[in-house]
């Protein structure tokens, strides 16, 4: 019997976990962070906006994707994902996205 510490799926994970932050540093290497704080930032809508409602929230919703703390929130909880689901298959992608998050959070820190 193998131990849980070494077990296959939690190895699976931390390669995937280990991609996904690999994926963030190619991601940063290919599109430099500029001034801006979000990519959005020029298009966000004004409260007297034509712009259509779909578009209004599309754009407040990416907006609030580079809070801190909802970033904190959703790495917690893709970590809780791969964590509560490391015997399926569908595991491998939670721990990716939680290395592509932790790394994105370090580097706000800095």
């Amino acid at each position: 019997m193998q131990s849980t510490l070494f077990s296959r799926a939690l190895l699976k994970q931390l390669l995937f976990f280990a991609a996904g932050m690999l994926a963030y540093l190619i991601l940063i290497i290919l599109l430099p962070h500029t001034s801006q704080t979000s990519v959005f930032e020029l298009a966000q809508p004004v409260a007297d906006s034509k712009s259509p409602l779909f578009w209004r929230v599309n754009v407040g919703f990416a907006s609030l994707l580079h809070l801190p703390a909802v970033q904190v929130v959703a790495f917690l909880a893709f970590l809780l994902l791969a964590w509560r689901q490391r015997e399926r298959r569908s595991s491998w992608l939670y721990a990716a996205l939680a290395g592509f998050g932790l790394l994105g959070i370090f580097l706000l820190l800095l």
